[in-house]
């Protein structure tokens, strides 16, 4: 079903998310403490500098790119999955409209910083243009932070409404919050706190319930009586049940022998 391909896919993304920054923190703090440890080493013994952790860092961090890429397919597959599975496109055209902004911002940024670079050959040597760019870049990093916040909350709630699961609302809310104040230092921990919700939510998935068919029962009319049951009323012609006393039409005494 693929109900379930689109929860194990989105699960699977989610927990990757949760994972990596953990991952990722942890190659630093192991590069930062191996390079002073080789730099002390070096001043100590008058050696050469040889950092032979170096390559190993390297490997690491082309791993967790590319767990991160995974993720990232992942959780497109999982929510064009879903989108198509309760009928919502919009579920899924979120999401893509934040890719693309992403990239177009990347392509876009690196494209100016470097054709900065090629014709002004003074830039480097003059100080208000060293803070200017990287301020630039710092604003418009935050605003596509937050535009992409925006369009993850929507496919976040426009999901949590259709599968009836208000814990992707809430993970949808902590990444907006989370992209809003990602330039003060605390949105990338309720960016992460918000995939661990999500976690949450994609094993919470259910198939929908098929609606039930409720049969009734006609009464029975005058229609299907027996003809013993049956007198004609000798005025109108009505048909009565031999019950009757009166005719239901017209009200004359009906005669029943």
């Amino acid at each position: 079903m693929s109900l379930e391909v689109a929860k194990k896919y989105g699960f699977t993304a989610s927990l990757i998310n949760v994972i990596l920054p953990i991952a990722s923190i942890a190659v630093i703090g192991i590069v930062f403490f191996q390079l002073i440890s080789q730099i002390l080493n070096n001043a100590i013994n008058n050696n050469t500098a040889s950092y032979t952790f170096v390559p190993v860092a390297i490997g690491l961090g082309i791993v967790i790119g590319v767990m991160g890429l995974i993720g990232l397919i992942l959780f497109l597959l999982s929510m064009h999955k879903l989108s198509k599975y309760y009928k919502e496109p919009q579920i899924f055209r979120y999401i893509l409209y934040t890719l693309i902004i992403q990239i177009t911002c990347s392509i876009t940024i690196t494209v100016l910083f470097t054709f900065t670079l090629m014709v002004n050959n003074s830039y480097l040597n003059s100080m208000p243009n060293v803070f200017v760019q990287p301020i630039s870049i710092l604003i418009v990093a935050s605003a596509v932070s937050i535009i992409n916040g925006v369009l993850y909350w929507q496919a976040f709630t426009k999901l949590g409404e259709k599968s009836d699961i208000h814990t992707f609302k809430t993970a949808g809310l902590l990444y907006l919050i989370g992209s809003v104040t990602s330039i003060i230092g605390i949105g990338a921990i309720l960016i992460w706190i918000s995939w661990i919700f999500a976690t949450q939510a994609y094993k919470q998935l259910k198939p929908q319930q098929q609606p039930t068919t409720i049969y009734t029962t006609q009464p029975t009319t005058n229609n299907n009586l027996n003809n013993n049951d049956i007198i004609y009323c000798s005025q109108c012609g009505t048909e009565n049940n031999t019950n009757n006393i009166n005719c239901t039409h017209c009200g004359t005494t009906l005669q029943t022998t």
